[in-house]
Formats: C-alpha cells, sequence, structure tokens
C-alpha cells in the first residue's frame, strides 16, 4: 500500500471512482486541515462515518453546521437515545460544524451501518466504566475485555459492509473524499484499493493514539495477555483523569501528544510523526 504525503498529491480528479481517505483523528486542527483538503479538491462528494439511518438529519447539517440541533432533530426522529447520538459525534463536533463550509455543490453521504443494539449498548456502556473504574481506581477486567471483544468484533463485522457502501455509491462520482477514524483507517484502505483508485491522506499529525486505541489495535490482531490489557486500561485511566477531564477530548488529546511526542518542544525542524503503516495497525 502507498502512504501518500498531503504535499506529494499526485491529481486523481477525473478518475472514475476515485476515493481519497482523509484520516481525522479526533482534534480540532485535525478537523480544519480536513475541512480545508476537501475544499481544494475536486471532489463530487463527501463520505462521512456516521450511520447511514441519519442521512436525512446529516443533509441539513451540511447546510447549518448546529449540531445540537442535529442531535435533537435525530433523537426525536430516529429513535436513538440522546447520549447515543452524543457519543457518535464526540470528536466529530469541530469538522460537523465546519461541513457547510465545503458542501456546496457536494453530496454528503453517510456510509456507516445503522447501529446494532450491540453497538448502542457498548458505546454507552464504555463512558460509564471509564468513570467507575476512575472513581474507584479498580480496574474491572472482566467487564473491560468482554467490552473489547465487543468493540473489535463490531468495527469488524461492519468494515465490508462499508466498503460495499462506498464502493457503489463512489462510483457515481469522478472522485470522493471519505471522513475516517485513524484506527479504522489502513482496514479500509486494504479493501477498498482491491476495487477502486484509493489513496490515504492523513490529517492533524503529528497525533498520538491514546491507549484503548492502542490496545484495541493489538487486540484487533491477537489478544494481548491480560495483565497486558489491564495496563493499557489503568493507563487510559489515567489519560481520561489528567488530559479529558480537566481540558476536553480535543484540548486533552493534544496536551497528551505534546507529552508523549515530547521532540515536538521546541523542534520546528522535527518531521512529523510517521502515521501507522500497514504492520502496525
Amino acid at each position: 500500500m502507498t502512504l501518500f504525503k498531503n504535499s506529494e498529491r499526485k491529481n486523481l480528479a477525473g478518475v472514475w471512482g476515485g476515493i481519497d481517505l482523509i484520516v481525522k483523528p479526533p482534534l480540532r486542527r485535525a478537523a480544519i486541515e480536513a475541512v480545508t483538503v476537501i475544499g481544494a479538491g475536486a471532489y463530487e462528494a463527501v463520505f462521512i462515518n456516521l450511520p447511514r439511518c441519519l442521512q436525512q438529519y446529516v443533509s441539513k447539517l451540511a447546510e447549518t453546521g448546529d449540531v445540537e440541533g442535529f442531535i435533537e432533530e435525530a433523537r426525536t426522529g430516529s429513535g436513538l437515545s440522546e447520549s447515543y447520538l452524543t457519543a457518535l459525534v464526540r470528536g466529530h463536533e469541530s469538522f460537523l460544524r465546519l461541513l457547510p463550509r465545503v458542501s456546496g455543490g457536494r453530496e454528503i453521504i453517510c456510509y456507516s451501518p445503522s447501529p446494532t443494539d450491540e453497538e448502542i449498548r457498548a458505546a454507552l456502556e464504555l463512558p460509564s466504566l471509564i468513570l467507575r473504574d476512575s472513581v474507584t481506581m479498580k480496574v474491572s477486567l472482566e467487564q473491560w475485555l468482554s467490552l473489547i471483544e465487543e468493540m473489535v468484533e463490531s468495527a469488524k463485522s461492519k468494515l465490508e459492509e462499508e466498503v460495499d457502501f462506498l464502493i457503489g455509491e463512489a462510483g457515481r462520482f469522478r472522485s470522493s473524499a471519505c471522513i475516517c477514524d485513524p484506527g479504522a483507517a489502513v482496514s479500509l484502505m486494504k479493501l477498498l484499493q482491491k476495487r477502486a483508485p484509493t489513496r490515504i491522506l492523513y490529517t492533524g499529525l503529528p497525533y498520538r493514539f491514546t491507549p484503548l486505541q492502542t490496545l484495541l489495535r493489538l487486540y484487533r490482531h491477537k489478544p494481548p495477555p491480560a495483565g497486558e490489557v489491564e495496563k493499557h486500561i489503568k493507563q487510559h485511566l489515567r489519560f481520561v483523569q489528567k488530559y479529558v477531564v480537566p481540558l476536553g477530548l480535543e484540548d486533552g488529546l493534544e496536551a497528551w501528544t505534546e507529552k508523549e511526542l515530547k521532540w515536538l518542544r521546541g523542534r520546528p525542524d522535527k518531521p512529523p510523526a510517521h502515521p501507522p503503516t500497514p504492520s502496525e495497525t
């Protein structure tokens, strides 16, 4: 697989069904960069990683950028709970607020399958488990193992469905942009590039995976020993307590990245952190 640097992009505009995977971590600067890349490209469609059952509400969101209004309308019309919808858009807020800047003349399309009951339950259980274990300072290991397994299996089961949908829809356009999370990027790329011209563009670099994201990536290859799982969970609880609680998700991730990648400090000449390679994901 070829990893394209943004500065070395080759023009694929006009290629039938061409897809640019725009990898966007939950950072404000990544959202700004993603919107900039989309605005400068000859994209006819933008695929976003939200459930397809929310398409009618996203169409209005693409015009207004009103995330709170989107959650309220989706809650009323889709039957999904406000808690789940809030968890769903967490980390996407900055990008969704900026979406009207690039939606004119482009189709905005949700590409993820509708959530299963298990997926919704896992999305709601995760913050509750983090909060409880942060308070008690004890890792509920059995619950974590069960939840992580569900999250990994859910991601695997919907990946091929996402690819089938993207290929079917992208064929209608000469060039498309597809927003995806860092943890899913390489797996999505591997499947897409077998069926359509595809390249991958990283935004928000450098970016440091959280301990939970690292654990999920390890788990996709081979479940690590229970002791290693517990170590990553403890690290994630500390990350949440030290960075996310006082600073919020976006600013917390920025502070976390700067702390973990210490070479960033005072080194403007230092190259950005390398994006994950296929062997790392």
